[in-house]
Formats: structure tokens, C-alpha cells, sequence
């Protein structure tokens, strides 16, 4: 385990400091199972190397998958319309189970052998949009007679070969492509880009990630606002303010055999209540036809009973394997696509691991840690498309979110879950019985979890300076809105008072006296010539400019001498200390 899961500062190392594993106290530290920390601790429950009860293991791994559920159901409905199966739901619900079977191997690969925190994986996003990209061109584009539920065959021939030549072109751009991410991980290019990524860097990637997440979160949502709100409202609750409630639990063993404990209930699984409650409802709303029956209704899909033919029609025991679609074919166009979506899930899994290590009180992660993580999920992704999934894996930023909620950080929960996922993929009762829960529950859900890591990704910046904070607003708003910044760079306007710091420019510059008043040029930029006084530079040859001694590191177009004279980071204690000049 490497130095990103714990700090070892008050233990002995047997051996060297960057394994977690290296470093013990013989079980004083460690917590004894049912035991947690107090509840008004900012510190996690149940930190990375502690272990909790089984059960309570099992519940929250159950609720950590009931939190990927969304994602991990809705990537194979998004593909099935392109793979000519959106009248075919038994072979979605083979779809799902493959996908479900494949995020619990690579689950327990993450968190045995890759970057080792508790991150759950699943189906990425990063490869729907190229995807769907290829299969829209005119070589993959589904024959009329697929559109056409009256017409369609499930079982003929004919339409089986329809969707598995799409599925296994995608497997194969997959494999291939994923093969470069193993590359990158292993080879530890990306831990040698990790010196260029700072807070700076990972505060805009993962709030990026969340952010557009919301469109998808809120049509899901706008289903039905009621039940979405309630569910929003109930995880609000649970996780804010009966969080410090003890629920006394009835519990066996021990020297007094029979009796009662006290558990912080809500504050371990808000989430997973907010679901049971939320989805209860849905039910009883259904039973009592509150909700329309009509398909074109708003709030129809918020019934219980608008998925029950998954259920009626999925087999009980359905064990996935490596080809199971036939042989994968490789072309170019789809190899490039799937490439890129590579290189963005990567980026996102770099801040993945920062917000979860912040999340459950850890280290950040070292470079070493980043490069397995990145070639383990590159192994998970070839795994996936080996398997036919349809769609690669990456960290999942809900389930990080969820660790924020719970504060709950152990890897145990995550191993539970892990196999929880891949008891899913071969029971295939019990995978489509959880994809029953009602669209809106789900969709309430994840606003609130794709809030929870935006707040996350903004907090990254309390490491920076101030003023490079503000760069960073600055970064995700033209990420957002696309804006142009202008490449000038204006002084205070004329006729206005000095800087009490530092006496003004002087009037004279290198670039001649045609300059328009009130405007500094950018040669003059940090330069020694536009700190010194006009006394110190009368009768001084001008200089050439030099940004090598600028204490801000502000971009060349955008230093003026007001930040030279009065920038808050140049009156901020410790370094870098304020320029003088020679």
C-alpha cells in the first residue's frame, strides 16, 4: 500500500516509507471492529485500514453499489439505441450484467493493486461520446427494419449478427485503446506530468467532472420534481443534521449476550435510507395509481412497475466470459476515437484520487500511486472490452462523493462492493430487480453527490495562493462558457492616485512615446525599469526586461506594475519573498 492511504508519522517504518503496509503498531492504532470514531470528529468514521463489522461492511458496500447503479444501468441504455437493441431489452439486461460483472473485478483490482484508496470502478462516460460518434457513421448505422418493434426478431439470426458486429468493433477499438493507457501508467509518464499538476490544475479538472454531470442529473430528475426533491431533502437530512443522533441497535455477544448498542445510523447510510424511503413511496404511489399510467404522462416513469419486464424476462444465473459476442474487430477510426476518450478519463481519474484521498483524510497521492492507479484502470478497460461491455471503466466520481457523505473511507466496504458487483453480473434476477428503482429517485440522487464533489474540487484551492486561486476561477469559467481573454494589459487610468507602495512608472519607456495614456506596454511587465522611482531612473539607460525575478509568476500579458507594487501575495508571509530590485 503506498504512502497516499495513511500517514505514518507516528509509527516506525520496517522498511521503506512509500508502503503503508511497511509501516504498523502492532494493532494499538488500529480500530476494533464496531468501534468508531465520535461522530463530531472532522475525521472519518472508519478511516482506510480500518476494518468494520461484516454487516456493516455488506450494507455499505450495498449502498455504495446502489450509488453507481445509476451510471453503470444507464451507459448500456445509452448505446443500445446505436447498437439496434432498444427493442431488445434481454439482451440490455446481458449488457448491464457484463458491465456489472467486469466494475467488480476492476473494483478489487483498484483497491488491491492499483492506486489502493477506496475508489469504486465502473462504466465511463469519456467513452459514450466517441461511441456513439462511430456507430453514427453510415457503416453502422442500423437498418430500417431495426427501428421497427413489429418487425424485429430477437432470436433470428439475422438480427443477432445486426448488434454483435457493432459490439464487437467497439471491443476491439477498446482493447486497442486501452492498451495506451497501460502504456502511460505503467512506463510512469503520467507520474512525470503530476510535477505540472498542482491544486491549480486539479480544482478545475474535478469540478469539471461534476459540473456537466448536472444535465444528465436533472433529467433525470425533472421526471418527477416531488420525489427527486424528497430525495435530495432526506439525503440532506440524514447527512447534516441527524447525523450526532444515536439509534440504539439491538446486538448479540459478548459478555452480556443480548442488548443494545448505540450506532450513528444516519450519518453511515444517508443515502442508502433516502433510496429505501424514496423508492417506498414510489410504491405505494404506484399500488394506489397516484402516478399516471399513461407512457406519455409527466411522472410515469417515477412508477415501480415501468421495469418489470427486465425482471419477468432476465435469467437467474448468467455467467459472462471473455468473447462472448464473437471475435473483436479493430479499425482505425474507432481506435482514435476511443483514444481520446482515454486521455480525458485519465485527467479525470487524476482528480478522482486527489478528492478521495481528501475525503477520507488521507495523503495526496504520490506519483508512483497515480502511475498504478492509471495502469490498473487501463487493465480494467481492456478487461471490460475483452468481455463486451460496450464501454471501458474509470473511477467513479458519485461513489467519492458518496465517501464526503458517509465518511466512511475503508477499503473493506469498497472490497464488499466490489463483490457485490460481481454477484450482480451472475445473478441476473437480482441486477435487474435494482434496476427497477425509479428514474427520479435516482436522478435526486446524484444532484446531490455531483455537489458534493464540485465542493470538494473548489476546496483544493485553499493550498494555493490567493491570487492564483482567482487564475483558477478564471480557468473554469472559460472552460465553462468558452470565453476570450484580451491579450493587453492596462495601468491604473490617468490622473489617478499612486500606489501607496511604490511610486508610479515612469512616463518614459523602451517602446517610444506613441503609447496611448493610460496603458502600460508589456515589455515594461516585472522589468527593474518599472519598479525604480523616476529620480533612480533619470539619466538610466533602459534595461532589458526580465521576468525571471517577478515574484508572482503572473503571466507576461497580464503584470502590471500595480501587482509588482501592491499584490496581496507580495504582503503574504513566507516565500517567495518580495521582488528588490539589483
Amino acid at each position: 500500500m503506498s504512502s497516499a492511504i495513511t500517514s505514518c508519522e507516528h509509527l516506525d517504518p520496517v522498511q521503506r516509507g512509500d508502503d503503508v503496509l511497511n509501516c504498523h503498531d502492532d494493532g494499538q492504532g488500529r480500530k476494533k471492529a464496531g468501534q468508531a470514531r465520535s461522530s463530531s470528529s472532522g475525521q472519518p468514521i472508519y478511516s482506510i485500514l480500518d476494518v468494520p463489522p461484516w454487516y456493516l461492511c455488506i450494507l455499505m458496500g450495498i449502498q455504495h453499489f446502489l450509488t453507481a447503479l445509476g451510471g453503470l444501468v444507464a451507459v448500456p441504455l445509452i448505446l443500445a439505441k446505436d447498437l439496434c437493441l432498444q427493442h431488445d431489452p434481454l439482451t440490455q439486461s446481458y449488457l448491464i450484467s457484463t458491465i456489472f460483472f467486469v466494475s467488480g473485478i476492476c473494483t478489487l483490482l483498484q483497491v488491491f493493486l492499483g492506486v489502493r484508496l477506496p475508489i469504486l470502478q465502473g462504466g465511463t462516460f469519456a467513452f459514450v461520446a466517441p461511441s456513439l460518434a462511430m456507430l453514427s457513421l453510415p457503416a453502422w448505422k442500423c437498418p430500417e427494419w431495426t427501428l421497427n418493434a413489429s418487425l424485429v426478431n430477437t432470436s433470428s439470426p439475422e438480427f443477432t449478427e445486426e448488434w454483435q458486429k457493432r459490439i464487437r468493433e467497439l471491443q476491439g477499438a477498446i482493447m486497442v485503446a486501452s492498451c495506451v493507457q497501460i502504456v502511460v501508467g505503467f512506463s510512469g509518464l503520467i507520474g512525470f506530468l503530476m510535477r505540472f499538476i498542482g491544486p491549480l490544475t486539479i480544482a478545475p479538472t474535478i469540478s469539471l467532472v461534476a459540473l456537466p454531470l448536472f444535465d444528465s442529473a436533472g433529467n433525470n430528475a425533472g421526471i418527477h420534481w416531488g420525489i427527486a426533491a424528497m430525495t435530495i431533502f432526506l439525503i440532506v437530512l440524514f447527512s447534516q443534521y441527524l447525523k450526532n443522533i444515536a439509534v440504539p441497535m439491538p446486538v448479540y455477544g459478548g459478555e452480556k449476550k443480548c442488548h443494545t448498542s448505540k450506532f450513528y445510523l444516519f450519518q453511515v447510510f444517508p443515502v442508502l435510507l433516502a433510496l429505501c424511503l424514496s423508492w417506498l413511496l414510489c410504491f405505494v404511489l404506484t399500488v394506489t395509481n397516484t402516478l399516471p399510467s399513461a407512457p406519455t404522462a409527466y411522472g410515469h416513469l417515477a412508477r415501480t412497475d415501468t421495469k418489470g419486464n427486465v425482471l419477468s424476462q432476465a435469467p437467474w444465473f448468467r455467467f459472462p466470459y471473455p468473447g462472448q459476442w464473437g471475435l473483436p474487430t479493430i479499425s482505425l477510426a474507432g481506435v482514435f476515437g476511443i483514444i481520446a476518450g482515454v486521455i480525458a478519463s485519465m485527467v479525470e481519474s487524476v482528480g478522482d484520487y486527489y478528492a478521495c484521498a481528501r475525503l477520507v483524510g488521507a495523503p495526496p497521492p504520490p506519483r508512483h500511486a497515480v502511475n498504478r492507479g492509471i495502469g490498473i484502470e487501463g487493465l480494467g478497460c481492456l478487461l471490460a472490452g475483452a468481455w463486451g461491455s460496450g464501454n471501458g471503466t474509470t473511477s467513479y466520481s458519485e461513489n467519492v462523493g458518496a465517501l464526503g457523505i458517509t465518511r466512511v473511507g475503508s477499503r473493506m466496504v469498497m472490497v464488499a462492493a466490489g463483490c457485490l458487483l460481481l454477484l450482480m453480473g451472475l445473478f441476473g434476477k437480482i441486477g435487474a430487480a435494482f434496476a427497477t428503482i425509479p428514474t427520479p429517485v435516482i436522478g435526486g440522487m446524484f444532484l446531490v453527490m455531483f455537489g458534493v464533489i464540485t465542493a470538494v474540487g473548489i476546496s483544493n484551492l485553499q493550498e494555493a495562493w490567493r491570487r492564483e486561486a482567482s487564475w483558477c476561477g478564471i480557468k473554469s469559467r472559460r472552460s465553462l462558457r468558452r470565453l476570450r481573454w484580451p491579450w493587453r494589459c492596462t495601468a491604473s487610468p490617468v490622473g489617478s492616485a499612486p500606489s501607496a507602495a511604490r511610486p508610479p512608472a515612469p512616463s518614459t519607456s523602451p517602446s517610444g512615446p506613441s503609447r496611448k495614456p493610460g496603458r502600460v506596454s508589456r515589455d515594461r511587465a516585472c522589468s527593474p525599469a518599472s519598479s525604480r522611482s523616476p529620480q533612480e531612473s533619470a539619466g538610466r539607460v533602459p534595461q532589458k526586461p526580465s521576468y525571471e525575478n517577478c515574484p508572482h509568476a503572473c503571466p507576461k500579458a497580464l503584470c502590471t506594475p500595480r501587482h509588482a507594487c501592491s499584490s496581496p501575495r507580495a504582503r503574504m508571509p513566507g516565500p517567495p519573498q518580495r521582488w528588490q530590485p539589483n
